[in-house]
């Protein structure tokens, strides 16, 4: 009998092994490209983006808000900062007035430039016409808990303005919470196609993308 525990214990460590192996692999599918492109030479059109502003979501899909639509509520909704070298700076906040989303770009190098908050990337433009994106997002987990997962975009560049079908491609991030609703709205995000249009904000010089901390992975 003791013989049969101590199999079971080890077929037990086995299998948690596997499991632990399968997920670190799951997550360094997604590493390994950040890092890929972050040492890649990206030469591309610098025309083909307008970099003195952002790219907020406008969406279209949400009911109106006392007869106002979603889309205008607000004056910047789950961006994108694009910077002309490569790096990218995400955001899921929502911010109504220029001096809220102001105050967050001045702060961002002092508080949120760390792998605790910042969601920071790389992009390169393909063929003039398509983004390709590998940054964190940001994601529910269980307990109400947020954390950040390295995330893959692909878009189409319509023009300098505006950036459409933006979505998550594999490989996916390994984001499983053990409840179904919490699963489910982050299923919702991860297949819901993204359309960005430009804002020029004059406080995104305020972010300093040459000294974002996931340089630490250049060679």
């Amino acid at each position: 009998m003791r013989n049969v525990n101590i199999l079971l214990n080890i077929l037990l460590l086995i299998i948690l092994y596997c499991c632990l192996s399968f997920k670190k692999h799951l997550e360094d599918n997604n590493l390994y490209a950040l890092k890929d492109m972050l040492n890649a030479e990206r030469k591309f059109d610098k025309t083909v983006l307008r970099f003195d502003g952002v790219y907020t979501t406008y969406d279209t899909t949400r009911s109106p808000v006392n007869g106002q639509r979603y889309c205008d509520r607000y004056f910047l909704d789950n961006f994108f900062s694009f910077y002309k070298n490569g790096m990218v700076m995400r955001s899921a906040l929502v911010f109504f007035e220029p001096y809220q989303a102001a105050k967050y770009l001045s702060n961002f190098m002092q508080y949120y430039n760390n792998e605790e908050n910042g969601q920071l990337g790389v992009f390169s433009i393909i063929n003039k016409d398509t983004i390709d994106i590998i940054c964190y997002d940001r994601y529910r987990v269980d307990n109400g808990y947020i954390n950040d997962f390295i995330t893959h975009f692909k878009g189409i560049i319509k023009n300098a303005d505006t950036i459409v079908n933006l979505k998550v491609v594999p490989p996916y991030p390994d984001v499983k919470p053990a409840h179904k609703l919490t699963r489910e709205r982050n299923l919702k995000v991860i297949n819901q196609p993204l359309m960005l249009v430009f804002k020029p904000f004059a406080a995104k010089k305020l972010v300093d993308s040459n000294n974002f901390w996931i340089n630490k992975y250049k060679q």
